[in-house]
């Protein structure tokens, strides 16, 4: 009689590799299918981008480098009266148009410079769906502030990747909400609905969480309030954002379609540490 020897191996652990932003990460504000307008700002690194739009800053704006794409459709960049930028770059036959005393430093309408604005645009749009299928740390119920109150939300997993997920966030006028966690945690945030912000509103951090590791994901995006604070990278993945005047950004703005922001934005540009598993079905 025959005697069939059999083996068994184990099985191989799957390893998903991390994804991050990529190219994205390298802008302050980045629009993906629509154009940007900016009342006057100062910005402290990361670049402008939008792709399939113009960019216009108004006057006494400051900016490292801004870059437009509408695939040879007239492209053009607006710096308002007394505006510097570092560096201008269009696609090919694109337009830089200068206010008075305004000054790009460097300029290209070669399309040469634009590489990393199709880049980024690839780029979000992987992480943005690697990390709307990570695995969620922390359901929430929807969130929304009245005037003036306050609401932390303390992460769960120490040095490492936590992922929070509501389905709305409504923060009324001059209400606070903290994200709390250690220097070398990780937060998503996720809100799968509406994110409305009121004038005085803010997005806050505590106990060492800094803006490169947290990124905030809505849906949709209301029309938010003067002087409001975000920290992050925070991205509106289904609309244009609409922003009041005297905006603070810790990190970086990243929004679907025409966007406007009001005067007096002032960006402190943090380039997004973020990475999640990456998405595979």
């Amino acid at each position: 009689m025959a005697v069939f020897a059999m083996s068994w191996a184990m099985p191989t652990a799957v390893t998903h590799a991390q994804v991050t932003l990529g190219s994205a990460a390298s802008f302050g504000i980045l629009i993906d299918g629509g154009s940007v307008t900016v009342g006057n700002a100062s910005v402290m690194g990361g670049y402008i981008g939008a792709d399939d739009g113009n960019v216009t800053l108004g006057n006494n704006s400051t900016a490292p480098i801004v870059l437009a794409d509408t695939d040879g459709n007239g492209t053009v960049i607006t710096l308002g009266n007394y505006t510097n930028v570092l560096q201008c770059g269009t696609d090919s036959g694109g337009t830089i148009s200068l206010g008075l005393g305004a000054q790009c430093f460097s300029t290209d309408t070669s399309g040469g410079s634009i590489g990393i604005l199709e880049n980024a645009e690839n780029d979000e749009e992987t992480f943005e769906n690697a990390a709307q299928c990570a695995t969620v740390t922390q359901p929430l119920s929807a969130i929304s502030l009245a005037d003036g109150k306050k609401m932390t939300i303390t992460d769960t997993v120490s040095g490492g990747l936590n992922v929070i997920s509501v389905p709305s966030i409504t923060l009324n006028n001059s209400s606070t909400l903290t994200l709390s966690g250690g220097s070398t945690d990780t937060v998503v945030l996720l809100d799968s609905g509406v994110l409305s912000i009121g004038s005085g509103a803010k997005i806050v951090l505590t106990g060492g969480l800094v803006p490169a590791n947290v990124y905030i994901n809505a849906d949709n995006s209301g029309t938010w309030g003067n002087s409001i604070v975000l920290s992050g990278t925070l991205e509106v993945e289904d609309n244009g954002c609409t922003v009041g005047s005297g905006a603070v950004i810790n990190g970086a703005l990243i929004c679907e379609n025409d966007t406007t922001i009001g005067p007096n934005l002032r960006l402190n540009f943090s380039a997004s540490a973020v990475s999640v598993p990456g998405c595979y079905s």
